[in-house]
């Protein structure tokens, strides 16, 4: 199980090379984000020059990528399950 967090996610939407290939190779294990992340980059694509390329980009994300929502389960459950 893989939690990525807003650099890693950029890393794979501009396809940083070392990111995407760790992406590529534990796409079996499991790869989550959370809603933190997933706030951070619709905030940086509603900030920038090109809201709707962006928008497009976060939302075409790998439809394996699962997102956590936060609470204190999810924080007690994620830590025990790693």
């Amino acid at each position: 199980m893989y939690l990525l967090d807003t650099t890693h996610c950029l890393g794979i939407f501009f396809e940083d090379p070392n990111v995407k290939k760790r992406f590529d190779e534990n796409r079996d294990a499991g790869i989550y984000t959370n809603v933190i992340v997933r706030s951070e980059l619709l905030y940086g694509a509603y900030k920038s020059e090109q809201v709707l390329t962006n928008l497009q980009m976060i939302e075409s994300f790998p439809s394996e990528l699962k997102v956590f929502d936060i609470d204190r389960n999810t924080a007690i459950g994620f830590s025990v399950k790693n």
